[in-house]
């Protein structure tokens, strides 16, 4: 019982030299002799409730900075559309291969009349195929020793050499030149040869075009680097100041006959999107005979410093810098196509190397003949249904759809369009085009962070003063008690396993020293005064 009263008296001491820094608000209340039993209890629940309230709090501000939530709010209703590149156009024909440059073929003309027929009907199919839409292929109800007779043709070469000129795709005539910002130009060294997601087509400020993807690989990689040089010493991607009709790209077509056999409706396919992306979101047909006025709007989102500074992994966003995809600066659409090629060698062991093919000589996947398009085309659902591994759930029919580990993109320009329609005025057979911004500005969003370090830490102090009354100062005097008593504690005891004989005289300057490095523990002093006796 005595041993225990002497232990309770120890404790209430330490309380009681804790209680004198004030610290923690309550406590020398809590451990004062002076104070009334009754006062003492009440300071006591006080104290404890306050703790384990603050602690809570503090536990919840941990919690939601350990996982990173972001927050989007508006920036600017004003971002000016002359900082983000203005779209890359693609026009393709509907009907992408010219059957008459096909029958002059050397390999066309040294088959017979049944196998001549048989290449009409592929090329009747390939001419209007797209990724994603194999399942017209379905039309080659064939067996496969069918389709193996013509594994020998490189389809690539083929819809390359049968693709319309340029020269003959666009009216150069003195009324219907190709526009670009208030000036005339040529319009085959305006738009460029590019393999898009429906095959052979031309491309204006396209970063990923035949001439363009090796001059702009590095492309967004740093900084500073917010435009590349293309061979005219031009920089890209272009950009435009103003809005309206005439403000940004205008161009007319000729239009040919759908040929016989091919399922396809006389007009012309305007792709528009990133210049960067690879495969175009937005996809727009205008029919022949009409003029089309094409309005582009979207909204920017940008990434603060600080968030930026948080792995990638926590904000679950790539910059351009970080990693690449279709061997460029990451792109979200990219990453997507990436993931829908690799899939495609993964189910069929080849990629349409007619369609959009990246700049990498040293991965370069294998080509599809016919029959690799037939086993395209079984996979074709899953190959056009693609999900994202960071937003999808679990479904039901995983077979149906492919996965796609492509995290959204930090800083990001989305382009949208709209199109409005009227009577052709550039003669029969020719449809004019117009792109422009709707108007000069676009709203501009923000991502940060919801708890930046320094925001949690200015919460903590906020919980820890609101329930204890502690401040950082508090803090450090807290700490500083408890690391000099621990450091005396471990001092005592260990000069109480060394046995050293001394006089009597020695034992008083011993007990004095003992005295100085545990002062709370001077009843300790008997025991130690029994070890230490000659």
């Amino acid at each position: 019982m005595q041993r225990r009263n002497k232990k309770r008296l120890k404790c209430q001491k330490c309380l009681q030299e804790f209680g004198e820094l004030k610290a923690v608000h309550g406590v020398h209340h809590a451990a004062s002799a002076e104070n009334p039993p009754f006062d003492r209890l009440l300071w006591a629940v006080l104290v404890i409730g306050a703790t384990i309230g603050g602690a809570k709090s503090i536990l919840d501000v941990y919690q939601q900075y350990i996982l990173g939530l972001t927050k989007t709010t508006i920036s600017t209703i004003m971002y000016p559309h002359a900082y983000i590149p203005f779209p890359a156009v693609s026009v393709c024909e509907p009907s992408r291969v010219q059957f008459d440059k096909l029958h002059e073929m050397q390999f066309y003309e040294e088959l017979d009349g049944t196998s001549r027929q048989d290449i009409d009907e592929i090329f009747s199919v390939l001419s209007v195929v797209k990724f994603g839409g194999f399942d017209v292929l379905e039309t080659l109800n064939h067996t496969q020793e069918y389709y193996s007779k013509y594994s020998f043709i490189n389809l690539n070469d083929i819809l390359n050499e049968t693709r319309r000129p340029c020269e003959e795709m666009f009216d150069e005539n003195d009324n219907n030149r190709c526009w670009w910002r208030n000036n005339f130009f040529n319009c085959c060294e305006g738009f460029e040869l590019q393999q898009t997601s429906h095959g052979y087509c031309y491309s204006f400020n396209s970063d990923v075009s035949a001439e363009s993807k090796k001059l702009s690989l590095t492309y967004g990689l740093y900084d500073d680097d917010n435009f590349w040089v293309d061979w005219r010493e031009e920089k890209r991607p272009r950009r435009t100041i103003t809005d309206g009709p005439w403000s940004g790209l205008r161009f007319t077509i000729k239009t040919l006959p759908i040929p016989d056999g091919v399922d396809a409706e006389q007009g012309v396919l305007v792709l528009l999107d990133d210049p960067s992306a690879y495969n175009a979101q937005n996809v727009i047909f205008i029919k022949e005979g009409l003029s089309g006025d094409i309005e582009v709007w979207g909204d920017a989102v940008k990434t603060s410093e600080r968030l930026g500074a948080v792995s990638a992994e926590k904000r679950n966003c790539f910059f351009p810098f970080e990693t690449k995809r279709m061997n460029r600066g990451y792109l979200q659409k990219n990453c997507i196509t990436e993931c829908c090629l690799d899939h495609a060698v993964e189910f069929c062991n080849c990629t349409p190397d007619f369609m959009f093919q990246p700049f990498d000589e040293g991965n370069v996947r294998p080509a599809c003949d016919i029959m690799g398009l037939i086993c395209l085309m079984k996979h074709n659902v899953a190959l056009s249904n693609e999900r994202l591994k960071s937003k999808s759930p679990p479904m039901p029919m995983e077979d149906e759809s492919i996965l796609c580990d492509c995290p959204e993109d930090c800083d990001e320009q989305m382009y949208d369009a709209s199109l409005s329609t009227s009577i052709s005025t550039g003669g029969e057979n020719t449809i004019q085009v117009d792109v422009h911004f709707r108007s000069s500005f676009c709203i501009q969003y923000q991502t940060d962070l919801v708890f930046s370090f320094m925001d949690a830490l200015i919460s903590f102090g906020n919980s820890a003063g609101l329930f204890l009354g502690v401040s950082l100062l508090g803090v450090a005097d807290i700490l500083l008690f408890f690391i000099i008593r621990c450091f005396r504690l471990f001092r005592f005891f260990r000069a109480l396993r060394v046995p050293v004989k001394v006089s009597p005289k020695g034992f008083e300057k011993n007990k004095k020293e003992l005295k100085r490095d545990a002062p709370f523990y001077i009843d300790d002093y008997v025991r130690a005064k029994n070890k230490l006796k000659v």
